[in-house]
């Protein structure tokens, strides 16, 4: 089957226009976009990079700047901050195109119907940097799959951009890496100079990633002691619930109040000790203290490491949605920032078909919770797999291993509760369940028609 959209099968060709009609009507629905208070911070650095804006604390790196370095055109070239929505849109489009035209269901219908549940369909106009990581995944799977149907430089383009926004905007995605090489190499279809190349390509966007801080000039990065701070936090917390004594060097003494830290503290998020006016752990004191909180950290770790494995069992637990404190299973409009001087324009409708449609996502993801846990639909996702592997595609199959390395990713680097930061896995993986209903009613309807066949040639 050749990649050539103009080749695709009328099934094919169907679902790519009810696809595109989706996600549009998401756009004109959310224009100018939903952001976040990390998205504002992220147009501040923009702003701040081109002179329009002077806020100094936008350049540190508590944020991945890879992102805002996509976002840099809008505000070079003095566009609506809108257009950023609109391309990540076309992104999307056009990574789930290329997910329609690789997949060996002949008609996949079920991958435009799970844009339809109101919570997806809201996140398509989300701007967070999960929803460029779910196109992203989606993307290098399907470039490689266009340059293995012998096209060229067109997907070549499109495997580096999302090389960029795949290992960049999530670095945790840098665990994925040894997959995609994987993916490359076994490749049959894929000539070796093309290999070596594609290669050559993930080399240089990591490359990319890490210098291009420093050229747009972010300062030094500021977060890379906020995890171990919190786990830090999270073994003193079990430790004082076990009665165990722990060393006060171990503590947070000569940083902050390590009592507070502890009655703040979350297993599901850092949120509790980082932000507010009275933030127990600020980002500027992580950013102080940096180099003695990962080496308390350390040290926690090597003293106690029962305390350790016992705290990272409950972030865990958390992350599979199996603690009280499971978060952000909603989405809701933020009004810019008077500091952005009405540069960026954002989504804020009370009313009309689309608040509509927020108001049902949100309620979704609140009296229906449960369906956005892991625990709820990960083991419904291996039992469909385990149903279905055999009628997989290649690149399904690596679309699929490439979704669950990025989820067990969290676990290793990242541990978070957000319902964002796992919805790439949760669309993906509520798709191919969505197939697997398909096939199953299909099944079923072929088995009763088959004994009717049979009925009919017994009585006659």
């Amino acid at each position: 089957m050749s990649t050539d959209l103009f080749c695709v099968s009328r099934h094919r060709w169907m679902a790519i226009i009810l696809l595109t009609l989706i996600l549009t009507a998401s756009f004109v629905l959310f224009n100018p976009g939903i952001v976040m208070t990390d998205t504002m911070a992220r147009w501040a650095a923009v702003f701040t990079i081109t002179d329009k804006l002077d806020i100094g604390w936008s350049m540190q790196q508590w944020l991945q700047p890879t992102m805002t370095m996509f976002m840099l055109p809008i505000g070079l070239l003095g566009l609506p901050t809108s257009v950023f929505t609109a391309v990540q849109v076309g992104y999307l489009i056009l990574a789930c195109s290329l997910w329609i035209t690789m997949t060996s269901s002949r008609s996949p219908f079920w991958i435009p119907l799970t844009f339809l549940l109101p919570l997806v369909f809201v996140y398509v106009s989300f701007i967070v940097p999960d929803v460029w990581t779910f196109a992203a995944i989606i993307m290098v799977v399907g470039a490689t799959f266009a340059i293995g149907q012998g096209r060229r430089w067109a997907p070549i383009t499109l495997f580096f951009i999302s090389c960029i926004i795949l290992f960049g905007f999530r670095q945790n995605s840098l665990v994925l890496i040894p997959a995609v090489f994987a993916m490359i190499f076994t490749g049959k279809t894929i000539p070796r100079k093309i290999k070596s190349l594609l290669i050559a390509l993930i080399v240089l966007s990591v490359v990319l990633i890490s210098a291009s801080p420093k050229w747009l000039g972010f300062n030094e990065r500021t977060s890379s002691a906020a995890a171990p701070a919190w786990e830090l936090i999270g073994m003193l917390r079990l430790a004082e619930e076990s009665k165990i004594a722990i060393e006060p060097s171990l503590t947070l003494k000569g940083i902050t109040d390590t009592n507070i830290a502890i009655e703040r503290h979350s297993f599901s998020t850092i949120d509790t000790l980082l932000w507010g006016e009275d933030a127990i752990l600020s980002s500027g004191a992580i950013l102080v203290n940096s180099d003695e909180l990962k080496a308390r950290w350390i040290k926690m770790i090597i003293h106690h490491p029962f305390i350790y494995a016992h705290m990272k069992i409950r972030v865990y637990e958390c992350m599979l949605g199996l603690c009280d404190s499971y978060i952000q299973t909603q989405v809701f409009a933020t009004e810019p920032w008077p500091t952005l001087n009405n540069l960026v324009s954002t989504y804020n409708q009370p009313t009309g078909v689309s608040s509509a449609i927020l108001s049902l996502g949100n309620w979704m993801g609140g009296a229906l919770i449960v369906i956005t846990k892991p625990f709820f639909w990960l083991p419904i996702t291996l039992f469909v797999f385990l149903l279905n592997w055999r009628n997989y595609g290649r690149y399904d199959r690596w679309l699929i291993g490439l979704t669950a390395s990025y989820m067990a990713s969290f676990f290793i680097l990242n541990q978070a509760a957000s319902f964002r930061y796992m919805f790439p896995v949760y669309v993906i993986f509520t798709a191919y369940q969505f197939r697997f209903i398909g096939w199953l009613l299909k099944s079923m309807r072929y088995e009763h028609t088959r004994k009717s066949i049979r009925n009919n040639l017994t009585s006659t």
